[in-house]
């Protein structure tokens, strides 16, 4: 296990002796050691990785694979404590005034939280299996790994060796002075610190650039499945915008049919009136007349509903039909974008990234397609508005004959209380079969007409959604092809 061994050697390392000032113990001005640490310090920090600001947690928020977060987690447990650890070691050898003790100790903490760090990060790491290329992955966990027991370890050594060699150096009868304090700090002692500084420079600047990548790869995942989500949502809109000029076409149809239905009964209704109170006049037999107006009630009442019950059944079917090949097609594109981008994430293939640009492009043209589902239901709003005028003219006609055969019956001449001047049975009979026999065959029409552009709008909606079905599959298939894993 690399921990115990670490933190053994730590501890004999930085608790063996206290009270050294500055530069090995001693006011010695020694450039060549200190700026070859300081040189190393600085070199080590040009792998510097700040998570917040390389991935935002908005973006760990809307990638639902986890990879962003598993990312920023790891960059996090990572650079932080190494950040702290190379600004340390450049600190103490860049100020004299640093006790050597101090030193040391804050040196210690700070590797043992970055070797925990790097641990943490090794462990986290195990969620990005399967939502990344193996070569990607490969190289992250053998960077992590070699950090820690490579670089981390050699840098321990030298600083334990550099750390001997200052007591050793403290404890001689000679005076160390800058000409000769390379006999005990000589340029393997210095190596020994610097080169592990470099090392994990190395695999630092390794680990990021791969981290980088990965974010990239995901990145652009999320940015082509939110062109898809835009795409869609555009012809979803339209869709909407087409239902909702339907539905105030329907009502507008279905208010000017009962505006007739009710305008013809009210005709009948005075001519009702009318041939009764001249049949009182003239003393005839008014008694086929009184069951009328219920009658006719009744049946106004029932086409109303006949009416009112069909237009709501189509527009049933329309809707149901829409928002089911809407979501069919919604979930078949997405599902068909998520093979494509998972793939895309995982593939090594050369040509994965041309291939799924190619499969991506495609899908969002077919998402693009969805709105014509929109011109299924546009290309109808004048059929019902003809449909509304054809019934609106024949009840229309209704009411003209209704009037006239009314006037018919009246006499030119009449002796009163003769009982035969009015024929009460031809409007009782003929003039009401007549009404009500015109108005339900207009009604009849308005019912046939309906359920026939209904059923037209349902069958064109059905129709784009299973073309579009067809085309997310056939992409699919090239794409696959495109990898040379064709889909049989």
């Amino acid at each position: 296990m690399v921990r115990p061994v670490l933190i053994g050697t730590l501890v004999v390392l930085f608790c063996s002796v206290s009270g050294v000032w500055c530069l090995f113990g001693s006011r010695i001005v020694a450039p060549n050691i200190t700026d070859a640490i300081i040189a190393s310090a600085k070199y080590s920090s040009g792998w510097t990785y700040d998570p917040h600001n390389s991935i935002t947690k908005r973006e760990t928020a809307v990638d639902s694979s986890g990879t962003l977060g598993t990312l920023f987690a790891m960059t996090k447990s990572i650079s932080d404590p190494m950040m702290l650890m190379i600004d340390t070691i450049y600190r103490g050898a860049s100020d004299k005034r640093m006790k050597m003790d101090r030193w040391f100790g804050f040196i210690y903490n700070f590797i043992k939280q970055s070797i925990d760090g790097v641990e943490e990060a090794n462990s986290t790491m195990e969620n990005l299996k399967n939502n990344t290329k193996p070569y990607l992955y490969n190289n992250l966990k053998r960077d992590l790994t070699s950090l820690n027991k490579i670089a981390m370890i050699d840098l321990i050594k030298g600083l334990r060796m550099f750390y001997i060699e200052i007591k050793e150096m403290n404890s001689t009868e000679y005076h160390p002075h800058s000409n000769n304090i390379t006999i005990n700090i000589t340029e393997r002692v210095v190596c020994g610190v610097t080169s592990p500084l470099k090392s994990a420079n190395t695999y630092m600047s390794s680990i990021t650039s791969t981290i980088s990548a990965i974010a990239s790869d995901r990145r652009q995942i999320i940015s082509y499945h939110a062109k898809l989500n835009e795409t869609m949502n555009v012809a979803i809109r339209q869709i909407a915008k087409a239902f909702i000029s339907l539905n105030r076409t329907v009502v507008q149809a279905q208010h000017e049919v009962q505006e007739n239905i009710t305008l013809t009964f009210d005709v009948f209704n005075q001519s009702h009136g009318f041939i009764l109170e001249q049949a009182n006049y003239f003393g005839n037999d008014n008694s086929s007349l009184l069951s009328v107006p219920s009658t006719m009630a009744i049946e106004r009442e029932n086409l109303s509903k006949f009416i009112d019950n069909s237009t709501k059944f189509c527009m049933d079917q329309v809707t149901k039909s829409l928002h089911g090949q809407t979501l069919l097609v919604t979930n078949q594109l997405i599902s068909a974008m998520n093979n494509v981008t998972n793939q895309f994430a995982v593939s090594s293939h050369f040509d994965i990234g041309s291939c799924t640009q190619d499969a991506v492009q495609q899908l969002i043209d077919s998402a693009k397609h969805v709105n014509r589902m929109g011109s299924c239901v546009d290309s109808e709003l004048e059929s019902f508005r003809k449909t509304s005028t054809v019934v609106h003219k024949q009840l229309w006609n209704t009411i003209g004959s209704i009037a006239f055969a009314t006037m018919d019956l009246l006499p030119v001449s009449c002796a009163k209380k003769t009982g035969q001047c009015i024929d009460i049975n031809y409007f009782s009979n003929n003039i009401t079969h007549h009404a009500r026999s015109r108005m339900t065959s207009g009604v009849e029409q308005f019912i046939d007409d309906e359920r026939a552009i209904s059923d037209r709008i349902v069958d064109c909606v059905k129709r784009i959604g299973r073309t579009t079905e067809l085309y997310a599959r056939e992409i699919n298939n090239k794409f696959q092809g495109c990898l040379g894993e064709q889909v049989k």
